[in-house]
């Protein structure tokens, strides 16, 4: 009996022994790896905008502005930060007076603010919008942007627009907002002659 508690007792001394034992850790850690994140390759198109028209009343009569924004497949591709590809946009500006004759009609595209505008915002920038803001003695006067086509970015060139009585357009950068894009080219001398 003796001899049996001596090999259990030298049994359980051996196993204490042997767990007691440092077991070597591994230093590699296993993550996954991030999945890089997938930029669509098809080209986006901008939702075409048509605002109410606005009626205004202007020098001796009213006027009605017609607004329309749309992508044009046929301008270049510009890009957002991420890489995405959208198509330009071209925007309808029609002012007709109350008796229906046209006072004007024009399509306004990037290229018509390219003095404004900064290299990179020349190659990747949209046209995004032309609302019509507020009637200034003799001008009609409207907000021009051109920026990111994102629409969840607030990356843009705020710019703008007047319109003589004459039909005259004038364009200036608008300093008046704190969006301004600080890489923007800086305001060139700009003069009423200077047309669209």
């Amino acid at each position: 009996m003796k001899q049996i508690l001596s090999f259990i007792l030298l049994g359980t001394l051996l196993l204490g022994i042997s767990s007691c034992k440092d077991t070597k850790q591994s230093d590699n850690i296993i993550i996954s790896k991030p999945e890089k994140e997938v930029v669509p390759t098809d080209t986006v198109e901008m939702p075409t905008i048509t605002p109410e028209a606005t009626t205004v009343t202007w020098q001796t009569g009213d006027y009605t502005i017609a607004i329309r924004r749309y992508a044009d497949t046929s301008l270049p591709i510009v890009q957002d930060e991420s890489g995405r590809k959208y198509y330009d946009n071209k925007i309808d500006l029609k002012i007709s007076r109350a008796d229906g004759s046209v006072f004007m009609d024009k399509t306004f595209q990037k290229t018509d603010f390219n003095s404004f505008l900064d290299d990179n915002t020349k190659k990747n920038g949209a046209l995004l919008g032309l609302p019509f803001v507020e009637v200034e003695g003799n001008n009609l006067v409207f907000s021009a942007s051109v920026g990111s086509p994102n629409e969840m970015s607030d990356e843009f060139i705020p710019m703008k627009v007047k319109i003589s009585r004459m039909g005259d357009i004038h364009i200036e950068l608008d300093n008046d907002l704190d969006t301004t894009n600080q890489n923007a080219a800086p305001n060139p001398q700009t003069n009423e002659d200077d047309g669209v």
